[in-house]
């Protein structure tokens, strides 16, 4: 059997938000260096819709009953390993999707924006000014219904529901392709030569003393 207090749960909890926080950086280079925001924000979904389906799935097969509300508990007292290790694998490829989604969503709305038309600037100061607004009001609203549903209800809708959303936020992204202005360039120079070449910058100017 496998304990897990507080301190374990605390302990993964900050595991898993720290390494959200630093994924971005990674999706940021390969989605400038590699793919582009476009190509970048359906890998992220993709691997998204996996993750949440597999942990619906999870949930699912953890108890007899799928609308047991106590899964996760079993899951984390659970004799098999092998089920443990795959419930995290799930949590950990809703993670990955982060360093896709965070870098490219915003900066990918912007670039719908022609910045020598003096309309389309203001309307992309009005983007960039709603996006922050609009994205705490609805994870205000999903972090309260999904905590209701998995205190009152049961995990699998828990897990379940922001599976189907995410399907549908995907299909109405992807209504729009033969609209969006695609702003990438594929820069030949080798992306880790570049990143070499700031830190060397930096260096250099730290060792000039200033006139």
């Amino acid at each position: 059997m496998f304990s897990y207090g507080s301190n374990n749960c605390a302990k993964n909890v900050n595991k898993w938000f720290g390494i959200t926080q630093l994924l971005p950086l990674v999706g940021a280079f390969v989605s400038d260096s590699y793919l582009d925001r476009y190509r970048t924000i359906i890998v992220s979904s993709l691997v998204y819709i996996l993750g949440l389906g597999l942990l619906t799935m999870s949930a699912v097969f953890t108890s007899h009953d799928p609308f047991d509300y106590q899964i996760i508990e079993k899951i984390m007292s659970c004799s098999s390993q092998l089920q443990l290790i795959f419930f995290f694998f799930c949590l950990y490829l809703v993670v990955v999707t982060q360093g896709g989604h965070k870098p490219c969503n915003q900066a990918f709305g912007g670039d719908q924006f022609d910045g020598q038309d003096s309309k389309e600037c203001k309307a992309k100061d009005y983007f960039f000014d709603s996006w922050p607004f609009c994205l705490c009001i609805a994870l205000s609203l999903s972090v309260m219904t999904l905590s209701y549903i998995q205190d009152n209800l049961n995990w699998v809708l828990e897990f379940g529901i922001p599976c189907i959303m995410m399907v549908a936020t995907l299909l109405i992204f992807l209504l729009g392709t033969s609209t969006y202005q695609y702003s990438f360039k594929r820069d030949e120079k080798n992306p880790f030569i570049r990143i070499i070449k700031v830190f060397v910058e930096e260096i250099r100017n730290w060792t000039v003393s200033p006139s």
